[in-house]
C-alpha cells in the first residue's frame, strides 16, 4: 500500500492538477492507496483558513465527499506505536543534522509503523527516516527530490 502525503492529495483537488501525478494515480487501484489522519487535518485546516463564504463551504464539502469516497476505510490513525516511530524518525533526522518538522515526522511514524511506502513531492523532508519514498511528480513516480 502507498500512503499519499498531503501535497499529493492536495494536488488531485487542484483545478488543473499535474498531469504526471494524475497519470501515476490512474495506474493504481484505489485500494492500493491510503492517507493519514494527519494529512486530512492539514488539508481541512487549510480550507478552514479561507475567508468564510460560499467558496470555502463548497471546497470543504468537495473535500469531505472526495475523502469519504477516495479513502473509505483507508485513513490511517496516529496511535501509540506511530508515536514511538515518530520519535525515532525525528531523532534520526536531527542526529543527521536535518530539520525534523513534527507534522512530517508524525506522517513518517504512521507509515513506518505499518511498513508502507510514502508518495510525496517533498522527499527531502523525509530523508534519513528509513522510509521508502516515491515522488509522483518525478517521472513515473520514481523516487526523487
Amino acid at each position: 500500500m502507498i500512503v499519499l502525503d498531503t501535497n499529493i492529495v492536495s494536488e488531485t483537488m487542484r483545478p488543473s492538477p499535474d498531469r504526471s501525478v494524475m497519470e501515476w494515480l490512474r495506474g493504481l487501484h484505489a485500494t492500493e492507496l491510503a492517507v493519514t489522519a494527519i494529512s486530512m487535518a492539514e488539508i481541512q485546516r487549510g480550507l478552514l483558513r479561507l475567508p468564510e463564504g460560499k467558496k470555502r463551504g463548497a471546497l470543504l464539502a468537495r473535500f469531505t465527499d472526495f475523502a469519504d469516497e477516495a479513502f473509505a476505510g483507508r485513513v490511517l490513525a496516529f496511535d501509540r506505536a506511530a508515536a514511538h516511530r515518530t520519535a525515532e524518525a525525528s531523532a534520526a533526522r536531527e542526529a543527521a543534522g536535518l530539520h525534523a518538522e513534527m507534522v512530517d515526522m508524525m506522517i513518517a511514524g504512521i507509515v513506518l509503523e505499518r511498513g508502507l511506502r510514502l508518495a510525496t513531492r517533498n522527499t527531502r523532508d523525509f530523508e534519513g527516516c528509513g522510509l521508502r519514498l516515491m515522488n509522483p511528480f518525478a517521472e513515473q513516480g520514481e523516487p526523487g527530490r
